[in-house]
Protein backbone atom coordinates (compact mmCIF):
# COMPACT_ATOMS: atom_id res chain seq x y z
CA UNK A 1 0.00 0.00 0.00
CA UNK A 2 1.32 3.44 -0.96
CA UNK A 3 1.89 6.04 1.76
CA UNK A 4 -0.83 8.25 0.23
CA UNK A 5 -3.33 5.38 0.38
CA UNK A 6 -2.42 4.69 4.00
CA UNK A 7 -3.02 8.36 4.83
CA UNK A 8 -6.37 8.23 3.05
CA UNK A 9 -7.34 5.15 5.07
CA UNK A 10 -6.75 7.09 8.29
CA UNK A 11 -8.85 9.98 6.97
CA UNK A 12 -11.74 7.65 6.06
CA UNK A 13 -11.53 5.99 9.47
CA UNK A 14 -11.81 9.38 11.19
CA UNK A 15 -14.74 10.34 8.95
CA UNK A 16 -16.44 7.22 10.31
CA UNK A 17 -15.46 7.79 13.95
CA UNK A 18 -16.57 11.44 13.96
CA UNK A 19 -19.65 11.07 11.81
CA UNK A 20 -22.20 13.14 13.70
CA UNK A 21 -23.14 16.78 13.11
CA UNK A 22 -20.96 18.08 15.97
CA UNK A 23 -17.71 17.46 14.10
CA UNK A 24 -16.09 17.95 10.72
CA UNK A 25 -13.09 16.03 9.40
CA UNK A 26 -10.58 17.43 6.90
CA UNK A 27 -7.62 15.99 5.03
CA UNK A 28 -6.32 15.42 1.52
CA UNK A 29 -9.37 14.78 -0.66
CA UNK A 30 -9.75 15.02 -4.44
CA UNK A 31 -6.09 15.98 -4.65
CA UNK A 32 -6.49 19.01 -2.38
CA UNK A 33 -4.31 19.02 0.72
CA UNK A 34 -5.55 20.31 4.06
CA UNK A 35 -3.24 22.93 5.57
CA UNK A 36 -3.28 24.83 8.86
CA UNK A 37 -1.38 28.01 9.59
CA UNK A 38 1.22 27.38 12.29
CA UNK A 39 0.98 29.53 15.41
CA UNK A 40 4.74 29.66 15.88
CA UNK A 41 6.20 28.72 12.50
CA UNK A 42 3.83 31.15 10.74
CA UNK A 43 3.72 28.94 7.67
CA UNK A 44 1.03 26.61 6.32
CA UNK A 45 1.44 23.06 7.65
CA UNK A 46 0.09 20.17 5.59
CA UNK A 47 -2.01 17.86 7.78
CA UNK A 48 -2.94 14.24 7.02
CA UNK A 49 -6.20 14.55 8.94
CA UNK A 50 -7.78 16.99 11.38
CA UNK A 51 -11.02 16.88 13.37
CA UNK A 52 -12.84 20.09 14.22
CA UNK A 53 -15.78 20.96 16.42
CA UNK A 54 -18.29 22.66 14.16
CA UNK A 55 -17.72 26.40 14.11
CA UNK A 56 -14.18 26.23 15.53
CA UNK A 57 -11.06 27.16 13.57
CA UNK A 58 -8.54 25.12 15.57
CA UNK A 59 -8.66 21.32 15.43
CA UNK A 60 -9.47 19.26 18.49
CA UNK A 61 -7.46 16.42 16.97
CA UNK A 62 -4.58 16.30 14.52
CA UNK A 63 -3.67 12.91 13.07
CA UNK A 64 -0.65 11.77 11.10
CA UNK A 65 -0.14 8.45 9.29
CA UNK A 66 3.38 7.06 8.98
CA UNK A 67 3.60 4.21 6.46
CA UNK A 68 7.08 3.19 7.63
CA UNK A 69 8.69 -0.23 7.21
CA UNK A 70 10.50 0.16 10.53
CA UNK A 71 9.09 0.98 14.00
CA UNK A 72 8.39 4.64 14.74
CA UNK A 73 11.18 6.05 16.93
CA UNK A 74 11.36 8.88 19.44
CA UNK A 75 12.60 11.35 16.80
CA UNK A 76 9.40 10.89 14.79
CA UNK A 77 7.31 11.42 17.91
CA UNK A 78 9.26 14.56 18.82
CA UNK A 79 8.62 15.96 15.34
CA UNK A 80 4.93 15.12 15.62
CA UNK A 81 4.61 16.74 19.05
CA UNK A 82 6.05 19.95 17.65
CA UNK A 83 3.58 19.97 14.78
CA UNK A 84 0.58 19.32 17.05
CA UNK A 85 1.68 22.22 19.22
CA UNK A 86 2.21 24.48 16.20
CA UNK A 87 -1.31 23.96 14.78
CA UNK A 88 -2.94 24.25 18.21
CA UNK A 89 -4.63 20.84 18.30
CA UNK A 90 -5.88 19.51 21.64
CA UNK A 91 -5.06 15.88 20.82
CA UNK A 92 -2.37 14.33 18.64
CA UNK A 93 -2.89 10.90 17.06
CA UNK A 94 0.07 9.21 15.39
CA UNK A 95 -0.71 6.07 13.40
CA UNK A 96 1.64 3.46 11.92
CA UNK A 97 1.43 -0.16 10.72
CA UNK A 98 4.29 -1.34 12.94
CA UNK A 99 4.87 -1.12 16.72
CA UNK A 100 6.43 1.98 18.24
CA UNK A 101 9.78 1.80 20.02
CA UNK A 102 9.69 1.95 23.85
CA UNK A 103 11.36 5.38 23.76
CA UNK A 104 8.70 6.65 21.35
CA UNK A 105 5.94 5.34 23.63
CA UNK A 106 7.43 6.99 26.71
CA UNK A 107 7.86 10.32 24.92
CA UNK A 108 4.30 10.24 23.57
CA UNK A 109 2.89 9.40 27.00
CA UNK A 110 4.72 12.34 28.59
CA UNK A 111 3.17 14.69 26.01
CA UNK A 112 -0.34 13.10 26.14
CA UNK A 113 -0.06 12.00 22.52
CA UNK A 114 -1.96 8.94 21.27
CA UNK A 115 -0.07 6.22 19.37
CA UNK A 116 -2.08 3.66 17.44
CA UNK A 117 -1.20 0.71 15.23
CA UNK A 118 -3.30 0.59 12.07
CA UNK A 119 -2.38 -2.55 10.16
CA UNK A 120 -2.28 -2.61 6.37
CA UNK A 121 -5.25 -4.99 6.47
CA UNK A 122 -7.28 -2.52 8.55
CA UNK A 123 -6.23 0.35 6.31
CA UNK A 124 -7.36 -1.57 3.24
CA UNK A 125 -10.81 -2.04 4.79
CA UNK A 126 -11.08 1.63 5.74
CA UNK A 127 -10.51 2.68 2.14
CA UNK A 128 -13.85 1.03 1.27
CA UNK A 129 -15.75 3.20 3.75
CA UNK A 130 -16.66 5.95 1.21
CA UNK A 131 -18.47 3.40 -0.97
CA UNK A 132 -20.14 1.90 2.11
CA UNK A 133 -21.42 5.38 3.02
CA UNK A 134 -22.62 5.82 -0.55
CA UNK A 135 -24.56 2.55 -0.50
CA UNK A 136 -26.38 3.32 2.74
CA UNK A 137 -25.79 6.86 4.05
CA UNK A 138 -28.53 6.85 6.69
CA UNK A 139 -26.88 4.62 9.32
CA UNK A 140 -23.13 4.59 9.88
CA UNK A 141 -23.14 1.83 12.49
CA UNK A 142 -22.53 -0.97 9.98
CA UNK A 143 -20.31 0.80 7.46
CA UNK A 144 -17.20 -1.11 8.59
CA UNK A 145 -19.05 -4.38 7.93
CA UNK A 146 -20.17 -3.17 4.51
CA UNK A 147 -16.63 -2.00 3.72
CA UNK A 148 -15.21 -5.43 4.55
CA UNK A 149 -17.88 -7.16 2.44
CA UNK A 150 -17.17 -4.80 -0.48
CA UNK A 151 -13.47 -5.56 -0.28
CA UNK A 152 -14.06 -9.30 -0.13
CA UNK A 153 -16.38 -9.44 -3.12
CA UNK A 154 -13.87 -7.47 -5.19
CA UNK A 155 -11.07 -9.83 -4.14
CA UNK A 156 -13.27 -12.79 -5.19
CA UNK A 157 -12.74 -14.67 -1.94
CA UNK A 158 -14.93 -17.59 -0.89
CA UNK A 159 -18.53 -16.35 -0.86
CA UNK A 160 -18.89 -17.66 2.69
CA UNK A 161 -16.47 -14.95 3.83
CA UNK A 162 -18.64 -12.29 2.18
CA UNK A 163 -21.70 -13.67 3.95
CA UNK A 164 -19.72 -13.72 7.21
CA UNK A 165 -18.85 -10.01 6.81
CA UNK A 166 -22.55 -9.24 6.33
CA UNK A 167 -23.64 -11.44 9.24
CA UNK A 168 -24.67 -8.62 11.61
CA UNK A 169 -25.85 -6.14 8.97
CA UNK A 170 -29.58 -5.20 9.07
CA UNK A 171 -31.69 -6.07 6.06
CA UNK A 172 -31.90 -2.57 4.52
CA UNK A 173 -28.10 -2.25 4.42
CA UNK A 174 -27.79 -5.85 3.21
CA UNK A 175 -30.20 -5.25 0.34
CA UNK A 176 -28.36 -2.06 -0.69
CA UNK A 177 -25.13 -4.06 -0.77
CA UNK A 178 -26.67 -6.88 -2.80
CA UNK A 179 -28.17 -4.50 -5.37
CA UNK A 180 -24.74 -2.90 -5.82
CA UNK A 181 -23.13 -6.33 -6.17
CA UNK A 182 -25.72 -7.41 -8.74
CA UNK A 183 -24.79 -4.38 -10.83
CA UNK A 184 -21.00 -4.65 -10.59
CA UNK A 185 -20.16 -8.19 -9.42
CA UNK A 186 -23.08 -10.22 -10.76
CA UNK A 187 -21.56 -13.69 -10.63
CA UNK A 188 -20.50 -13.29 -7.00
CA UNK A 189 -23.82 -11.66 -6.05
CA UNK A 190 -25.80 -14.56 -7.54
CA UNK A 191 -23.62 -17.03 -5.63
CA UNK A 192 -24.26 -15.07 -2.42
CA UNK A 193 -28.04 -14.97 -2.96
CA UNK A 194 -28.25 -18.64 -3.89
CA UNK A 195 -26.30 -19.59 -0.76
CA UNK A 196 -28.60 -17.50 1.45
CA UNK A 197 -31.73 -18.79 -0.33
CA UNK A 198 -30.64 -22.36 0.21
CA UNK A 199 -28.98 -22.38 3.60
CA UNK A 200 -29.88 -19.38 5.79
CA UNK A 201 -31.50 -20.42 9.07
CA UNK A 202 -34.03 -17.56 9.01
CA UNK A 203 -36.91 -17.79 6.52
CA UNK A 204 -37.10 -14.01 6.05
CA UNK A 205 -33.56 -13.90 4.66
CA UNK A 206 -34.26 -16.89 2.38
CA UNK A 207 -37.44 -15.18 1.15
CA UNK A 208 -35.66 -11.94 0.32
CA UNK A 209 -32.74 -13.66 -1.38
CA UNK A 210 -35.19 -15.48 -3.64
CA UNK A 211 -37.14 -12.27 -4.25
CA UNK A 212 -34.00 -10.43 -5.33
CA UNK A 213 -33.03 -13.27 -7.67
CA UNK A 214 -36.50 -13.17 -9.19
CA UNK A 215 -36.47 -9.40 -9.61
CA UNK A 216 -33.12 -9.64 -11.42
CA UNK A 217 -34.46 -12.57 -13.51
CA UNK A 218 -31.61 -14.71 -12.23
CA UNK A 219 -33.51 -17.47 -10.44
CA UNK A 220 -32.67 -20.63 -12.40
CA UNK A 221 -35.60 -23.03 -12.89
CA UNK A 222 -33.64 -26.07 -11.68
CA UNK A 223 -32.54 -24.14 -8.59
CA UNK A 224 -36.14 -23.05 -7.95
CA UNK A 225 -37.26 -26.69 -8.07
CA UNK A 226 -34.47 -27.68 -5.70
CA UNK A 227 -35.52 -24.98 -3.23
CA UNK A 228 -39.18 -26.02 -3.42
CA UNK A 229 -38.28 -29.56 -2.39
CA UNK A 230 -36.62 -28.43 0.86
CA UNK A 231 -38.34 -25.16 1.81
CA UNK A 232 -40.72 -25.40 4.79
CA UNK A 233 -41.80 -21.77 5.19
CA UNK A 234 -45.30 -21.33 3.67
CA UNK A 235 -44.75 -17.76 2.45
CA UNK A 236 -41.43 -18.60 0.82
CA UNK A 237 -43.05 -21.57 -0.91
CA UNK A 238 -45.76 -19.30 -2.31
CA UNK A 239 -43.05 -16.99 -3.65
CA UNK A 240 -41.23 -19.89 -5.29
CA UNK A 241 -44.46 -21.08 -6.92
CA UNK A 242 -45.27 -17.61 -8.22
CA UNK A 243 -48.41 -17.35 -6.08
CA UNK A 244 -47.55 -14.06 -4.33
Amino acid sequence: MRAADYEDALLQHLHHQFSNHLFSVAGTEDGRQHKIYGRYSRVLRQIDAAVYCRGKSSPILMADAKRYRKPIDVKDVECFIGMVNDVGADIGLLVAPRPFTPAAQRRAQAADMVLKIMTIDEATNYRWLPLARQLYPWDWAYHNDLALALRRILEKVDIGLVIEALGDVPFEEWEAYVRYALSYHREEAVSLLETVAQAHYYSGWRFNAIRLLQEAELLRSEFREQLEQHEEDPETLLLLRGEL
